[in-house]
C-alpha cells in the first residue's frame, strides 16, 4: 500500500496538526524546463557539430574578444579546436555554435541562445545549478522575454547569488560563440481571421542584424557586470553590425584586440599540414604510390586556397567521395583547371564548385534540387509545416498536406510526438513590456497604466495559434522532388563533396540532406561567380511549384 507521505516534504507540526505537501511526478521541474529550451546541437561537443590574449598589463581585464575573417577561412575549425582544448582543462563553461545550414531552428535563431548558455553553466557548477533552477522556478515565463531580461534572470542574477556565498567557488573560463553572423532573424506573428478560423500574419519584418545586435548587447551587459567572471570569445564574418560594434571609435566598452584571420594569421602553414595528413590517409586507403601526390602539389593547392580552409576541405572531399574517377585522376583534374586571373579571391573555390556541379548528369536541375533542399529545410519562413495532430496517412497524402497552406494550423502542439521541435505563433503580449515581441517591435508602454502587478499578467497559452515546424527528411524530399524513381541519385550522385547525402540504407524518416558549408550558397546566389550555373529566384519558385502541383495531380489520377 502506498504511503500518503510518499514524496512529502516541509512538515509543519502545530498542535498535532500535520500539513503535508505532496509532490507529484508531474510537478514543475525548472531544470527540465530550461533543458527543453536549449539548442543542444549548438554546443561544441554535440553530434552536429584561447584563452584571450591582449589583457597583459591591463588594469581592467577586457572580457570580450572578436575573431573574424571571410567565409571559408577556418573560423569554426579554430573555435572548435580551442573549445576542445579549453574543455580538457576545465575552462569551457559554455559554448554556442550558430549554423544557418542546420535543420535545428535553435542553431539558426536567437531564441535558444541564453537558455543554452544558462543550461551549460548550470551543469558546470552545482551552486550555479541551484541558483539557475531557482530563477526558472520563480520566473517560468522568462523564456518569452527579450535577451536582456533572460541574461539578467538566468545568468547574471544567479551569478551574483553564488559570488556572495560563503566559500564561493572560483569560476573562470571562456564562453565561445561561433558563427554569430549566421544567426537569422526571428519573426513574430499576429493572428488574423480567415474563413476557417485564425492564421498567423507576420507582425513586422525583422532583420538578422537587429537580432545579432541584441545578442551582442546582452553579452556586453554580462561582460560589464562585476559578478560575471568569464571571458567571451566571438567568431563571425566581418559584417557591418560586428565591425561597428567592435569599433573602438564607436564604443566606450574596452574590448580585447580583434583577431582578423585574413590579416593577422597566415593560414597557409595549417592548410599545408591539413593536406599532408589527408593525402597520407587517402594514399593508404587507395594503396597509391608512396610518391603520391606529385612534388609541389600541396604548395599549389595552398596558393589556390588563398587562406580559405574550405577550398582545401572541398578538394579532399572531392577526392574522397567522388565515384566518377580514382583520386589520382581527380587530383590531376583539379591541378589542370584553367583559371582566368581576376581580383576575385574565391576564383579557385568557384572553379572547384563549378567543376563538381558540372559533373552532375544535369547540372542545372541538380542546382534546383540543392536550392529546394535549402529552401525547405533551412528557411523557417518557407518550411512546410505539419499539423500538430494528424492521423496516419499515406506518404503521398502527407505531401499534399504540406502543400495545402490552409490546413497548416492547429491549437494543440502538445499532443505531437515532435512537440519539442514545435514553435508557437501567438498573439502579441501587450501586458509584457519586456517580452521578445514587444522588445523586437520596439513597443514602448506607458508605465503603470495597467497597475503595479502588470508584470505578472500573462495571456492564456491555450489561446495561442501554434504551428509545428519540421525539416523534411530525404525520404519526403525525394517523394516531393522526384519525377521518376532514382532521380535523386541520378542528379546528386556525383555531388557528395558538396551535399551530405544519406546512404542508401538510411533513407528512413530520420535521414536528412545537409550541406558542408554556407559558401556554396554564396556562390550559387552570385551570377558573377557561378556564371551559367546561376538559377534565378523565379526559376527556383517555378521548380518548387511544378513539383508541388505534381503531388496534387498524383492524388487525382
Amino acid at each position: 500500500m502506498a504511503s500518503n507521505f510518499q514524496g512529502a516534504h516541509d512538515f509543519n507540526v502545530n498542535k498535532l496538526k500535520i500539513d503535508v505537501t505532496n509532490v507529484s511526478s508531474s510537478a514543475f521541474d525548472p531544470l527540465r524546463e530550461l533543458e527543453s529550451r536549449i539548442a543542444a546541437g549548438a554546443m561544441h561537443d554535440s553530434a552536429e557539430r584561447w584563452v584571450v590574449h591582449g589583457n597583459e598589463g591591463s588594469e581592467e581585464p577586457k572580457k570580450i574578444k572578436w575573431i573574424t575573417g571571410p567565409a571559408g577561412t577556418g573560423k569554426t575549425a579554430i573555435m572548435g579546436s580551442l573549445a576542445q582544448r579549453c574543455k580538457v582543462h576545465g575552462l569551457l563553461p559554455a559554448s554556442f555554435f550558430f549554423a544557418s545550414w542546420s535543420a535545428s531552428i535553435g542553431r539558426r535563431r536567437k531564441t535558444a541562445f541564453i537558455a543554452t548558455i544558462a543550461h551549460q553553466l548550470a551543469e558546470h557548477q552545482q551552486h550555479l545549478k541551484d541558483a539557475i533552477a531557482s530563477a526558472v522556478a520563480e520566473n517560468p515565463i522568462v523564456f518569452e522575454k527579450n535577451l536582456d531580461v533572460q541574461m539578467e534572470t538566468l545568468i547574471l542574477a544567479p551569478l551574483r547569488k553564488v559570488v556572495h556565498l560563503p566559500n564561493a567557488p572560483g569560476l573562470r573560463g571562456v564562453i565561445m560563440i561561433d558563427g554569430m553572423d549566421e544567426c537569422e532573424a526571428e519573426q513574430y506573428h499576429d493572428s488574423e481571421p480567415t474563413g476557417s478560423g485564425l492564421r498567423p500574419k507576420l507582425a513586422q519584418a525583422r532583420t538578422k542584424e537587429k537580432d545579432q545586435l541584441e545578442i551582442l548587447e546582452a553579452l556586453r551587459k554580462a561582460a560589464l557586470d562585476p559578478a560575471f567572471p568569464f571571458l567571451i570569445l566571438i567568431a563571425s564574418r566581418p559584417e557591418r553590425v560586428f565591425r561597428e560594434f567592435f569599433d573602438p571609435e564607436h564604443s566606450s566598452t574596452p574590448f580585447a584586440p580583434k583577431l582578423d584571420i585574413n590579416e593577422d594569421y597566415d593560414a597557409g602553414t595549417d592548410i599545408a599540414l591539413y593536406l599532408e595528413v589527408q593525402f597520407s590517409r587517402i594514399r593508404r586507403r587507395y594503396r597509391l604510390s608512396p610518391s603520391w601526390p606529385p612534388p609541389g602539389t600541396i604548395q599549389t593547392l595552398v596558393e589556390n586556397a588563398s587562406g580559405q580552409f574550405i577550398y582545401a576541405c572541398t578538394v579532399i572531399r572531392f577526392l574522397d567521395e567522388s565515384p566518377k574517377s580514382p583520386p589520382d585522376a581527380l587530383l590531376n583534374t583539379i591541378l589542370g583547371m584553367e583559371i582566368t586571373p581576376t581580383s576575385n579571391p574565391f576564383r579557385f573555390l568557384d572553379a572547384l564548385y563549378s567543376h563538381i556541379l558540372e559533373s552532375s548528369l544535369d547540372p542545372l536541375l541538380s542546382i534546383r534540387w540543392i536550392n529546394a533542399i535549402n529552401h525547405f529545410n533551412y528557411n523557417e519562413d518557407q518550411i512546410p509545416t505539419w499539423p500538430s495532430t494528424r492521423t496516419t496517412q499515406s506518404d503521398s497524402d502527407e505531401l499534399v498536406e504540406i502543400a495545402n497552406a490552409d490546413e497548416l494550423y492547429s491549437a494543440n502542439p502538445k499532443s505531437s510526438p515532435n512537440a519539442e521541435r514545435s514553435r508557437s505563433w501567438h498573439t502579441p503580449e501587450p501586458y509584457n513590456h519586456d517580452s521578445r515581441e514587444a522588445h523586437d517591435l520596439d513597443i514602448q508602454k506607458e508605465p503603470n497604466v495597467l497597475g503595479p502587478d502588470i508584470g505578472n499578467v500573462y495571456p492564456d497559452r491555450d489561446d495561442s495559434i501554434s504551428v509545428e515546424v519540421l525539416s523534411l527528411t530525404s525520404f519526403h524530399l525525394n517523394l516531393l522532388l522526384q519525377k521518376n524513381d532514382g532521380e535523386a541519385e541520378h542528379l546528386l550522385g556525383n555531388l557528395h563533396s558538396l551535399v551530405r547525402i544519406p546512404p542508401p540504407g538510411n533513407v528512413g524518416r530520420g535521414a536528412l540532406y545537409g550541406f558542408y558549408h554556407k559558401s556554396l550558397f554564396d556562390f550559387l546566389k552570385d551570377p558573377e561567380r557561378c556564371g551559367a550555373l546561376y538559377v534565378t529566384q523565379d526559376e527556383h519558385s517555378e521548380f518548387i511549384w511544378d513539383r508541388v502541383l505534381q503531388v496534387y495531380e498524383s492524388e487525382f489520377v
